[in-house]
């Protein structure tokens, strides 16, 4: 399974087993800077008889890092997502809890988690994020 985002003129995915042992990636993708947020404690809504059951599948979320017109860059600590820039404390879905830029949020990517060989059926020339440490080719 992959993120899938796009934009005029590009689509780009994500594995979504990057996210074992990371939660972030920041990256530029044409005139777009990306910020890729990963959550491994989401609960699968089709395996068992109530979510709280089900079994825990990986997942993401992208946004522009833009606001105002200025770039952020994230930090997460394992507990806390916060902006290198005005410290402000951010929540997974984009939206600036505490800090200077609190009620703020960022504007999510259109996209969504998709299955490899679905999305790149019907997108070919999409671009496949892949860490320096791991292969290129995506899951499922």
């Amino acid at each position: 399974r992959v993120l899938a985002i796009r934009g005029e003129g590009w689509q780009r995915i994500y594995p979504l087993r990057l996210f074992r042992d990371r939660d972030l990636i920041q990256e530029q993708v044409h005139d777009v800077p990306v910020l890729v947020i990963g959550g491994r404690q989401v609960r699968s809504a089709l395996d068992a008889g109530a979510i709280d059951q089900g079994r825990h599948v990986p997942t993401a979320i992208a946004f522009d890092r833009r606001v105002d017109g200025e770039v952020l860059d994230f930090v997460f600590d394992g507990q806390t997502l916060r902006d290198r820039q005005t410290g402000s404390r951010w929540s997974r879905l984009g939206r600036a809890e505490q800090g200077p830029l609190a009620d703020r949020a960022l504007t999510p990517l259109p996209g969504g988690v998709h299955f490899a060989f679905a999305w790149l059926a019907f997108h070919p020339d999409s671009t496949i994020f892949a860490a320096a440490d791991q292969p290129v080719a995506p899951d499922g």
